[in-house]
């Protein structure tokens, strides 16, 4: 049948076919490299926006580590000050004793000046050769808020020295008691400034602008460049640069590709700022070399893809075309006979009900009532106590096969589901005012548990039916002194009732047989109960998982999905009853 169905496809077709898939695969490369070229840029800017973020975090780390270091070295001064300030109010400080102070402590110098700046004492003498020396600063103006009284005391920060070179860091406190004038105490600031050029803002754009990729990295305000590295000898500005500029007003991070020296760039820009405080714009450059690099190679082995995919398309087509046919009427044809089947069945299940109730359900009425009769109306000469044992044996059982031709009748003919919106909490209340005497009378603790949803929709009357019959085959496998525990949970979208047990377990061979209908493991059992389970959870577009160990116990879950299952009467509310 496929050799004929195969044949009487025409070479024209194939083509066709050929020709289309042919196009189909050179517009999906097509768009292949149009996705993987946006996913290198992606890629790209994702990489260059991680570096900035490091890069502004790093440079904000080195400003407040600065800072930290002179608020440090401030205190440290200021600490001395006071002291000083105490000797002088006393009027025991000397020049020795200065002296001594700045030795212990590494005080390059400390002066005590009048209300005028002038100096009154200090640590050092006036040298030689800085007599008749023009001083490069005077301190009277910075000192001026100390001398006339307005602060207590004042960070200077670093300053050149008055006559020499190099760096001195400077804090002064006002003078106390009846005396005017300041007391200034300064550090050498050498080592200081080696520190900020080893870890400083310039070392980090000169390190990064080092790595290879990076073309440079800038730290520009609106007067210039800030700091540099890389090979770059000039920028555009701030004010001139309108992505400059759009980045510097709205503390944004762009990113742009633009023509350099060295062919085209990828730049991002980021906004700098300490704080509050606005420090400049970050500028790092990367090479595109490899982007470029990457995308040729993918082009050839796209185009290489492409022709090879062609060539076996045109090949195999006929092929997959005759077998795709076959298989989709051969499991057409499977699903026809299994519905067909299904159905059948269905139809002889419902005729044999028909004929079970019509056959055994009057004979069985009819053996309850004379059992009941004769419990009831006759008493026997001899063997009355054993004569009633029978009677109510012969009752029990009739009602025990009637239960099962209910059953039967129940999986046979399952009626329609009347959904309705109920109480998961009530639900659950319900179910356990129904099994728990029961389960008390056996010796077994029984555990109710709700953490779900409050409201759910499903048939309440059939889902009781079903939890019911999980409950006692749940207490039939529990021991005295056991536990059974009835949990509701669930989320916005499913909600979940589960029975767990503390008894024998199902076995792994058994697991997957015990929804089948007529598998029991029990002595007198009919193999409906769980089947019956099933049906019901299936007619709510539900599912059930089973979980069991061996002497440890099992773990039934039924899961009800929120939407409302096809093929079902909405009707309204109703409470649940106990009766």
């Amino acid at each position: 049948m496929q050799l004929r169905f195969t044949r009487s496809i025409r070479p024209l077709h194939i083509i066709a076919v050929a020709l289309l898939l042919a196009l189909v695969m050179v517009v999906s490369a097509v768009i292949e490299l149009g996705q993987s070229r946006d996913e290198l840029f992606h890629l790209m800017r994702d990489e260059a926006l991680s570096l900035v973020e490091t890069v502004d975090r790093s440079s904000a780390n080195i400003i407040l580590s600065t800072e930290t270091i002179e608020e440090s070295l401030a205190e440290r001064l200021f600490n001395n000050a006071y002291f000083i300030a105490r000797l002088d109010s006393a009027g025991t400080v000397t020049q020795h004793e200065l002296q001594a102070i700045a030795s212990a402590n590494s005080i390059f110098r400390i002066n005590i000046l009048d209300s005028r700046g002038r100096r009154v004492l200090g640590s050092m003498l006036q040298q030689p050769e800085h007599r008749g020396m023009q001083e490069q600063r005077s301190p009277l103006e910075t000192l001026k808020p100390v001398l006339d009284g307005s602060v207590d005391r004042l960070v200077i920060g670093l300053r050149e020295p008055r006559y020499q070179e190099g760096a001195r860091f400077v804090v002064a406190v006002r003078r106390t008691g009846k005396a005017r004038g300041a007391i200034v105490l300064n550090l050498n600031a050498d080592a200081m400034l080696d520190l900020r050029r080893t870890i400083g803002i310039g070392k980090l754009m000169k390190d990064l602008g080092d790595n290879e990729g990076i073309v440079y990295a800038v730290l520009q305000d609106g007067e210039g460049i800030l700091a540099a590295g890389g090979e770059i000898s000039e920028v555009s500005s701030v004010e001139a640069d309108t992505v400059l500029r759009y980045s510097a007003e709205h503390d944004t991070v762009l990113t742009r590709t633009i023509a350099g020296t060295h062919g085209e760039l990828f730049e991002v820009v980021r906004h700098f700022k300490v704080g509050e405080t606005t420090l400049g714009i970050f500028r790092i450059g990367m090479s595109m070399d490899e982007v470029r690099a990457a995308e040729a190679r993918m082009q050839r082995r796209m185009i290489i893809m492409v022709l090879v995919l062609l060539a076996i398309a045109f090949l195999v087509v006929s092929a997959v075309v005759a077998m795709q046919r076959s298989a989709l009427l051969a499991e057409k044809n499977s699903l026809l006979e299994k519905e067909m089947y299904r159905r059948e069945k269905l139809s002889a299940m419902g005729e044999l009900a028909s004929g079970v109730a019509h056959e055994i359900r009057n004979p069985l009425n009819a053996i309850a009532m004379i059992a009941q009769r004769l419990e009831h109306e006759f008493t026997p000469r001899k063997g009355a106590k054993e004569y009633r044992m029978i009677a109510g044996v012969l009752k029990s059982e009739a009602g025990r096969m009637n239960g099962i031709v209910q059953q039967f009748l129940r999986f046979a003919r399952p009626p329609g589901l009347r959904t309705a919106e109920t109480d998961v909490r009530g639900f659950i209340d319900h179910l356990s005012m129904l099994f728990g005497p029961q389960a008390a009378g056996k010796g077994v603790t029984f555990t109710p548990v709700h953490d779900g949803p409050d409201q759910w929709t499903f048939d309440a009357a059939q889902m009781t039916q079903a939890v019911l019959n999980l409950l006692q085959n749940a207490l039939d496998a529990t021991e005295p002194g056991g536990s059974i525990t009835l949990a509701g949970a669930g989320t916005a979208s499913t909600l979940s009732i589960s029975v767990a047990d503390t008894g024998c377990g199902i076995p792994d061979g058994e697991r997957e047989k015990i929804f089948n209908l007529y598998f029991s493991t029990k002595q007198n059992g009919t193999g409906l109960g769980l089947a019956l389970v099933h049906q019901i959870v299936a007619q709510h577009s539900g599912t059930i998982d089973v979980k069991s160990s061996l002497g440890k116990g099992t773990i039934i879950t039924i899961d009800l999905p929120s939407v409302p299952p096809p093929h079902t009467v909405q009707v309204a509310a109703q409470p649940l009853t106990t009766s």
